[in-house]
C-alpha cells in the first residue's frame, strides 16, 4: 500500500512539474503559435471571428498584427452586412497575398482600391475574403457557403499559379480541403474531417512555387488599415501610405452591430 502511495505522489508531482513547465514556456514565448486559424467543416480551415495573430519573419523582415472581424475576415464589418443603398461591392477571393500575410492594412491592395475608389467619390465596397493556404477551389468553395449573403457586384478570384497544383490534392499541409472535378462538381463528400494540423498553413518545401522569397515580394503590392470608416458612411477607409505626406491620415471605426 505504502508503495502505491509513493507511485501516486511521484506520478502527481510529475503531471505538476509538467503543468507548471508549459505555463513557464508559454509565458516566455516558447508555446505554440496562434495562426488565427480554426476548422471549417466546409472549407477545410478558416480565420476565427473577432479575433488576431502576429506574424513575423524569420529574418526580421516584417511583423504584421492581422485581426478579423465578425466574420473572420481582415476588414472591418460587424454582424450585419447588409449593402447600403447605391454601394457598388467588389469581393476579392484570395490566399495569403489577398490576405496581406505579411503587410499592414495601409499597404495591403485591397484597402487601397476602396480608398482610391473613393477619393474619386465613388461609393465602392471592398471586401477582403482572403485565407491563407487558400486555392481557387477553396475560393470558389467559400463563394457558394458565404457569398450570397454579401451581396456583391463583383467577385475577384486572385489566384497563384501554385493553385493549379493544389486544387487536385484533397489536403494541404497536414489539412484536409475540398475537392472538384474537371467537371466544376464538388467530389467532396459530406463534411471535412478535422485533421487537427493548422499551424500557419504554409506550403510543403516541394512546392519551390510558393517559396518563402515569393511570399514575401507581396509586400510590394499590398495594404492595412486598422479601422476604416463606417460601411454606411460616405467618407471611407483611411488614406494610404502612399498619400502625400502632407495629407493627415484619417482614421475610421465601423460601427459594430
Amino acid at each position: 500500500m505504502r508503495a502505491l502511495n509513493v507511485l501516486l505522489a511521484l506520478a502527481v508531482s510529475a503531471l505538476l512539474a509538467g503543468l507548471v513547465l508549459e505555463g513557464g514556456l508559454r509565458l516566455l514565448g516558447f508555446g505554440p503559435p496562434n495562426t488565427g486559424i480554426r476548422f471549417d467543416s466546409q472549407l477545410g480551415w478558416a480565420l476565427r471571428p473577432n479575433s488576431g495573430f502576429t506574424n513575423s519573419g524569420r529574418k526580421g523582415e516584417f511583423d504584421v498584427k492581422v485581426k478579423t472581424d465578425a466574420h473572420g475576415l481582415r476588414d472591418d464589418y460587424g454582424s450585419d452586412v447588409t449593402k447600403p443603398d447605391g454601394t457598388f461591392r467588389v469581393l476579392c477571393l484570395g490566399d495569403s497575398f489577398t490576405l496581406g500575410y505579411t503587410v499592414d492594412r495601409d499597404d495591403l491592395f485591397v484597402d487601397l482600391l476602396e480608398t482610391w475608389w473613393a477619393a474619386e467619390g465613388r461609393k465602392v465596397e471592398v471586401v477582403n475574403a482572403g485565407v491563407q493556404g487558400y486555392s481557387t477551389d477553396q475560393m470558389l468553395r467559400w463563394l457558394a457557403v458565404h457569398g450570397a449573403k454579401w451581396s456583391p457586384d463583383v467577385v475577384l478570384m486572385l489566384s497563384y499559379e501554385n493553385d493549379i497544383v493544389w486544387n487536385l490534392q484533397d489536403s494541404y499541409a497536414g489539412s484536409s480541403k475540398p475537392v472538384y472535378g474537371v467537371d466544376g462538381t464538388l467530389e467532396t463528400e459530406g463534411d471535412l474531417q478535422d485533421t487537427g494540423r493548422r499551424k500557419g498553413l504554409r506550403r510543403p518545401r516541394s512546392a519551390t512555387c510558393c517559396s518563402a522569397r515569393s511570399r514575401r515580394s507581396s509586400g510590394s503590392r499590398s495594404r492595412s488599415p486598422t479601422g476604416r470608416a463606417s460601411r454606411s458612411s460616405p467618407s471611407r477607409r483611411r488614406s494610404s501610405s502612399i498619400r502625400p505626406r502632407s495629407s493627415p491620415k484619417r482614421r475610421r471605426a465601423r460601427p459594430r452591430s
